[in-house]
């Protein structure tokens, strides 16, 4: 899955680069899929390592291992492009008070973006929605209430499809109403003892569905198409990755690199702005990719690495698998990068897990 990681990685920042499809957000549409990925690898990181509620309190600092090393290299740097250089890019019109540096710096408030006027990096919002989803997952999937949350969370997306609440929070950015699309990855890893892959069959189902119906019949806001989209392309793509279990170092390499390209294009895009004032927005994207893919090398390598040691000491003390996990093949590894961009570890020693 690391090949898809970096194409989600790569639509982001075109999204943020003025890049569209029609109407459609190619951006919020490949965020639907990182959902499904972060779901599918916590269940799998779960049930490998932190199978326990006890081991809650690890899981929760792995996680934060896992984020908040370059996403702080990256904010730090776009502080200092935006005081000392000028640096801005279209969610920034003036660098942001020391009060919402310091809010922004600790990831779990950009959930509620419109709070800050002037964001560091705009695309933290879903960063701060896995932080919400961290906290509760292994509430939910050890002692087995997945089906329960799910029905939960459906009900909150289909009040927002009807417009009785906002449909921009509760259908694409606040994790009550978009949970669901978590748990439906975290089904295509371990599927319900009794019902199987079932539910992901209803639940796509019922998403091409509304799809029909709010593109056709009751046109509906376009963040909530763009959910739906999002469910539609990603749950095949993410199910059939997951069958095919597609490893190699490129593959890794890839996967590797795409938390840095997800986190550094913001950083970029202005600084391309201003060394190639009359190109075009594809030219300039053009340009985009291979310095952004470099610098991310360039911050695993010597920002994420260091911390992944760490997660890996956390990971040693044993854990219990239940009967559903071990059903469920191998489990997958952490690759070190964040969960909506992960895919199954290979079985190399030298791994970023």
């Amino acid at each position: 899955m690391g090949y898809y990681r970096l194409i989600l990685a790569l639509l982001v920042a075109a999204s943020h680069a003025g890049l569209t499809f029609g109407r459609f957000n190619p951006g919020e549409i490949a965020v639907v899929s990182f959902f499904l990925l972060s779901g599918y690898v916590m269940t799998a990181l779960i049930d490998r390592h932190y199978l326990d509620l006890r081991r809650v309190g690890p899981f929760y600092l792995d996680r934060a291992l896992r984020l908040y090393p370059q996403f702080l290299v990256y904010s730090l740097a776009m502080i200092a492009g935006a005081e000392f250089f000028g640096l801005r890019h279209l969610w920034m019109s003036a660098p942001p008070t020391l009060a919402s540096d310091v809010a922004q710096l600790t990831m779990l408030p950009l959930a509620f973006s419109e709070r800050f006027p002037d964001m560091l990096l705009p695309q933290g919002w879903s960063l701060g929605l896995e932080l919400m989803f961290y906290a509760v997952f292994p509430l939910i999937l050890i002692p087995g209430e997945r089906m329960m949350a799910a029905y939960a969370s459906g009900l909150v997306f289909l009040f927002a499809f009807c417009g009785r609440i906002s449909a921009d929070w509760f259908a694409y950015r606040l994790l009550p109403g978009v949970l669901f699309a978590f748990i439906l990855g975290s089904w295509i890893r371990r599927p319900e003892t009794r019902l199987g892959r079932a539910p992901v069959a209803l639940g796509y189902a019922l998403a091409v569905v509304a799809l029909v119906v709010a593109l056709t019949i009751w046109p509906r806001r376009t963040s909530v198409c763009d959910m739906l989209i999002g469910l539609v392309a990603g749950l095949p793509i993410v199910y059939g990755l997951a069958q095919a279990r597609i490893e190699g170092w490129r593959d890794e390499l890839a996967g590797n690199l795409s938390y840095g390209v997800f986190l550094n294009h913001m950083l970029l895009l202005p600084i391309l702005e201003r060394l190639l004032p009359s190109a075009s927005t594809g030219v300039r994207f053009a340009a985009l990719i291979p310095i952004s893919i470099a610098l991310s090398y360039v911050t695993f390598r010597y920002i994420e690495r260091p911390a992944i040691a760490w997660r890996r000491t956390l990971r040693n003390a044993p854990a219990v698998p239940s009967a559903a996990a071990v059903s469920a093949g191998p489990a997958a590894l952490d690759r070190g990068l964040p969960d909506f961009l992960y895919a199954p570890a290979s079985r190399r020693g030298s791994s970023a897990g």
